[in-house]
């Protein structure tokens, strides 16, 4: 089956909000899950006939008080804890049949993204948009 004909079944969509930003240079990155929430993206997947959920991002650790860190990498036990939660979240609607849809602050959350979705499937195809065109 290819991505049309799975499209064309109008899978049940699970939106996961990931706001989170301590994996870039600069926070702030953390605001675009809710930004495009506001934007209109639920409203836009009606229209387009989808059935979604937006699940809570309680799903995801406090790590304000994480201090782990690594000679290459700032922040790096904050990004670990956080991919291992999306992971899961995401990893939970794949086998719930959804197709996990993340909407991330920085782009370390595509670690826990792709980690989650590979435990499901053999081959995964991402699209990744990003506010840096």
């Amino acid at each position: 089956m290819n991505l049309l004909t799975n499209l064309s079944r109008k899978p049940h969509i699970a939106v996961i909000p990931a706001p989170f930003d301590w994996g870039a240079s600069r926070r702030g990155a953390a605001q675009g899950p809710q930004a495009i929430l506001l934007a209109g993206m639920e409203r836009k997947l009606q229209q387009l006939g989808f059935h979604y959920s937006v699940e809570p991002a309680a799903y995801l650790p406090d790590v304000q008080s994480d201090t782990r860190s690594s000679s290459n990498l700032r922040h790096w036990g904050k990004v670990l804890s956080v991919s291992e939660a999306i992971a899961r979240k995401t990893a939970e609607a794949a086998v719930a049949g959804q197709f996990p849809l993340l909407l991330g602050g920085d782009h370390s959350v595509a670690i826990g993204s792709i980690a989650g979705a590979a435990q499901r499937r053999k081959r995964l195809g991402v699209l990744w948009i990003d506010a840096h065109g």
